[in-house]
């Protein structure tokens, strides 16, 4: 596992700085239950490698510059940073 996390950051230049995820993958993602009980690490690791490794938000990728993540409301931040006197 180490090692292959370790060779994901290193060729990390070779792949694009962000990938959408496909429909079948969010599909899986969203309709699998919650696990009720525990599961063999090594298939944890493995549906980690299918359905998560793939698609970063970019964060680690040399060329990624910055992202915004959230559902921030325009009317909000400006009550946050200009609060009625």
């Amino acid at each position: 596992m180490v090692d292959e996390m370790l060779e994901y950051l290193r060729t990390v230049r070779e792949r694009p700085v962000w990938r959408p995820v496909p429909a079948d993958v969010r599909k899986r993602l969203s309709a699998a239950p919650v696990p009720r009980e525990p599961a063999a690490a090594a298939d944890v690791y493995e549906e980690f490698k299918r359905d998560v490794l793939p698609y970063p938000t970019g964060n680690i990728h040399p060329r990624f510059w910055g992202w915004v993540i959230g559902r921030g409301r325009p009317s909000r931040c400006w009550r946050i940073c200009w609060p009625p006197e």
